[in-house]
């Protein structure tokens, strides 16, 4: 036995619906079924399955109105055959031990390793249990008397009735389950989109880290610039100490937006642990309603083979029970035509007593064949759908584990983020420790130069006094004096010139002293920041590896699990399709050989026993039949009347359907829009907040840098005149570094809203497709509708055939019970003597019915004709119920013959001798 089961593949373009075969024989499966493909369940698939539920349900509903027909047949020919039933389940009843080894044979299952499937087979063997002793109960009612009977007859209808009630809310259920499996694939897309949003995310988190990379390199850069020319246009230390700590403030800044957006991811990535966790759960719950419904569909198609078998049985009965009341008639006119002819007939009966238990063998044979077909097919379909909803929840379990894989990535992704994010944020607090100790030593060297600079300025003070007393002395004119002074005066300007000598000599060591430590301060802080930059591109590679690594490992892991998971499944799934088929294939023959044995033992007990009864019974059933009538009759109108009222309530009931379904699926298609419009507000909304937020943003940053720059221009402003050139060659820098900035943060914000309307328009385009897929629902419904609308109209006109049929039958029985009635009346009474020759007037038990004629002249052998003409009727009556030992042996039990038939040869011998007049 084959089946085909819809499956999905995943491409490299796309997602395509494919098939594979697995079959129960023993082989594996044809394709093999990774986390992945499961992850992508395309719509096709899903309408499949849907297509597939909602054949199911409809082959269901039909057996269940068969079975209906069946019964309301069954009970309409039911009760004017009861005694005729009672009489033969009362001396024919099988022993309780023979039919109790089918029984342990059926309660015997195979045993399974996974302990939900010891569960299930816990389930099914007591509801069969159950099912078996509603069997019992229902065949020990029959057994019992008419008049316990008649009170209970009513019960196997309800119970019927319930069962196809409990169907059809089923079905209703898994139409809801097929419902809330669309919504969790939607849900599933969302999660997705989610996914890929993280992961944009992160991509956008990278860049920016890039960005600062590039921006602390662009920072250095400008920094040995700013050195270089500050050397070369002797620009002084203040400024240079001052742009330091700008750049420090910067990294720090910088360090802090970080921090604060690290947070804030982890903020994030906890919400989507939550919704993970909720969906998770619903997807539990989901998996367990699919189960329940499962065991409630395998429990309603045993039950509804149960009762196939039943009906069957009762049909059987009833066909055997119509065969022998014709038989029945024929044989009341055959003795009105010509007795004398009657030898031939029991000839004639005997001939088609043997053509008619070779009919039923076949009939018996094509009904086995018909039970075993219908038993096939039901086993097929439970066995479809519950491979179906296997894989629906293996589906899950797998979307289940993609996701908790999916979070343990990021986690780990994320927790590595934090840990460079932690390292950078020290090397950046060391670089700042190291330029704080070079500016310290910057500071010492500029108050140095300092120092010495006011040592000069003294020095030329002190040489301009003594150069101004050397111009007064010279305009005075007194020579005499300078003559007589000329020694001093040398002395003097050769004082004068080594102090000269001595200050040219310090300015050039202290400017020296002031260049060699620039140059110290320059190469240290160039030589960190390379080992900084070298040490970051290390730590990425090496985190890089590591994350391809473990990638490689966990997909390797994942196939072999999945290769093992699907080997010990297939396994698994072998052996117990080949227990089942060896198990139903052992019931089977112990079921066929039991009902052979019974059938002959029946057949061979019921010809020896229906003689010696129907002797004795044919007068009081001529007695009985018409009390029987009078009662059938009664019961044919109160039928008649009821189906007319079932027929007049069908309509109402459609309508009321009709209305139910269209309130419901109004109700869908307003919920879905009303869903559709509050997603769009929703959307609308965080697209104009968005839109705010960004918009405040860049008034605040151009507010910013608008201060920044008016700063700087204040800066200028007050500098000297040596240093304009420099400042605005640094606000040329500044506005093209805030005009990139701009740009990156435009096209960053421009990005994130096209994405928010790519997601709306997705919002919009799935809100569309669930309206589709509603209104398709809905033309399915009235389409069914529609079907039960025609079928309704089918059977009303079905009953009407039945109901004349059952009239025109009551006609007749109404004629053969007159007739009848007439011939017990033209009887003529006799007397007989007894062992000791007293003369009596006893009447025979067939004339004891109330009569207004007299009595009248005794025929001679009259009576004797009629016990003849009795026995003839009972070997046809024996012939009819040797042929039905399948059917009476499925409802009453087994008693072996009599040993002694002497008494039964003497009658023979006695009808032999008989004449006729």
């Amino acid at each position: 036995m084959k089946m085909s089961v819809p499956m999905v593949n995943k491409e490299e373009n796309g997602v395509s619906s494919e098939s594979f075969t697995f079959t129960l024989n023993g082989n594996s499966s044809a394709d093999s079924v990774t986390p992945s493909e499961v992850n992508h369940v395309p719509p096709e698939m899903m309408f499949k399955i849907s297509k597939k539920i909602a054949q199911l349900t409809k082959v269901i509903y039909s057996l269940n109105t068969r079975n209906d027909d069946l019964e309301q047949e069954l009970v309409a020919t039911k009760t004017g055959y009861e005694e005729k039933i009672r009489a033969l389940a009362s001396e024919n009843q099988i022993p309780n031990g023979e039919t109790d080894g089918p029984k342990k044979n059926r309660s015997k299952t195979p045993e399974v390793g996974d302990p939900e499937t010891k569960k299930e087979l816990r389930r099914a063997k007591h509801i069969m249990k159950q099912l078996e002793a509603k069997m019992k109960a229902m065949q020990e009612e029959q057994d019992k008397p008419k008049a316990s009977e008649v009170g209970k007859t009513v019960v196997p209808d309800k119970q019927i009735k319930q069962l196809s009630k409990d169907k059809h809310d089923l079905s209703k259920k898994v139409d809801r389950l097929e419902i809330q499996n669309e919504q969790l694939r939607l849900e599933r897309n969302q999660i997705k989109k989610e996914l890929d949003m993280t992961s944009k995310e992160k991509s956008a988190i990278q860049l920016e880290l890039s960005a600062n990379r590039v921006q602390v390199s662009y920072n250095k850069a400008t920094g040995v610039a700013s050195s270089g020319e500050s050397r070369a246009k002797s620009v002084p230390n203040a400024t240079k100490s001052k742009e330091d700590e700008e750049f420090t403030k910067d990294l720090i800044t910088k360090l802090e937006v970080l921090s604060k957006e690290k947070i804030e991811l982890s903020r994030q990535l906890q919400e989507r642990k939550m919704f993970q966790q909720q969906q998770r759960q619903l997807l539990e719950q989901r998996k367990k309603e699919v189960e329940q419904a499962q065991r409630f569909q395998t429990q309603v198609m045993r039950s509804n083979q149960d009762g196939n078998n039943t009906n069957d049985k009762n049909n059987n009965h009833q066909d055997m029970l119509l065969k022998v009341r014709r038989e029945k008639v024929t044989l009341q006119t055959a003795l009105d035509e010509s007795k004398n002819k009657h030898e031939r007939d029991v000839k004639l009966l005997q001939e088609e007593r043997r053509k008619l238990s070779q009919e039923l063998e076949q009939i018996k044979v094509k009904h086995t064949a018909e039970l075993e077909r219908i038993q096939y097919e039901q086993r097929d379909k439970a066995n479809a759908l519950q491979a179906q909803l296997k894989l629906r929840a293996k589906e899950l379990e797998q979307i289940q584990s993609g996701h908790a894989q999916s979070l343990i990535s990021w986690e780990d992704r994320y927790k590595k983020v934090d840990k460079d994010l932690s390292e950078t944020k020290e090397q950046a607090n060391k670089l700042q420790a190291k330029m704080g100790q070079t500016s310290d030593a910057v500071l010492k060297a500029e108050d140095l130069c300092k120092s010495m600079e006011k040592e000069r300025d003294e020095y030329r003070r002190k040489c301009q006094e003594i150069q101004s007393k050397m111009d007064l002395l010279s305009r005075s004119g007194k020579t005499k004096a300078l003559e007589g002074d000329n020694d001093k005066v040398k002395h003097l300007e050769k004082a004068l010139e080594e102090a000269l000598a001595e200050r040219q000599e310090i300015l050039e060591a202290a400017g020296l002293e002031i260049d060699q430590q620039k140059t110290i301060a320059l190469e240290t802080e160039q030589k960190m920041m390379d080992d900084f930059e070298w040490k970051l591109r290390e730590i990425e590679g090496e985190y890089r590896q590591k994350m391809k690594d473990m990638e490689k490992n966990i997909e390797a892991r994942v196939i072999a699990a999945q290769g093992d998971f699907e080997r010990k499944k297939d396994a698994e799934f072998v052996r117990l399709s080949i227990n089942l088929r060896r198990e139903m294939e052992e019931q089977m023959k112990s079921e066929r050989t039991s009902l052979r044995s019974t059938l002959d033992t029946k057949s061979a007990t019921d010809m020896e026993e229906s003689l010696r009864k129907c002797r004795y019974e044919k007068d009081r059933e001529i007695r009985t039949i018409q009390r029987n009538f009078e009662e059938e009759r009664n019961r044919l109108n109160r039928e008649k009347r009821s189906l007319q009222r079932r027929i007049d309530e069908i309509p109402n009931e459609i309508t009321k359907a009709t209305k139910d379904l269209q309130a419901q699926s109004d109700a869908a298609i307003h919920e879905e829009r009303r869903k559709n419009t509050k997603m769009l507000e929703k959307a609308q909304d965080d697209y104009d907040k968005l839109k705010d937020d960004l918009n405040g943003q860049m008034m605040r940053m151009r507010a910013e840098y608008d201060e920044k720059i008016d700063d700087l221009q204040t800066r200028v402003d007050n500098a000297n005149s040596n240093r304009y050139s420099s400042m605005f060659q640094m606000k040329e820098e500044v506005e093209t570094e805030f005009c990139d900035r701009m740009e990156q943060l435009r096209s960053m914000y421009k990005a994130e809203i096209d994405n928010l309307n790519e997601k709306l328009e997705e919002e919009k385009n799935r809100a569309k497709r669930q309206e589709d897929a509603l209104q398709s629902t809905i033309r399915k419904q009235k389409e069914e509708i529609d079907e039960l609308n025609a079928y309704y109209t089918h059977n009303e006109t079905e009953y009407e055939a039945k109901v004349n049929d059952l009239l025109t039958r009551l006609q007749e029985q109404t004629a053969l019970a007159q007739k009848l009635q007439q011939e017990l009346d033209e009887y003529e009474w006799y007397e007989d003597e007894d062992d000791d020759g007293n003369v009596t007037s006893d009447r025979p038990v067939s004339a004891k019915a109330q009569v207004s004629r007299p009595s009248s002249t005794k025929p001679l052998d009259q009576n004797r004709i009629k016990s003849k003409s009795s026995q003839a009727v009972n070997q046809t009556e024996t012939a009819l119920a040797a042929s039905s030992g399948l059917a009476a042996s499925t409802l009453v039990p087994h008693i072996p013959p009599r040993k002694d038939r002497d008494e039964e040869s003497r009658f023979k011998e006695d009808a032999q001798s008989y004449t006729y007049e």
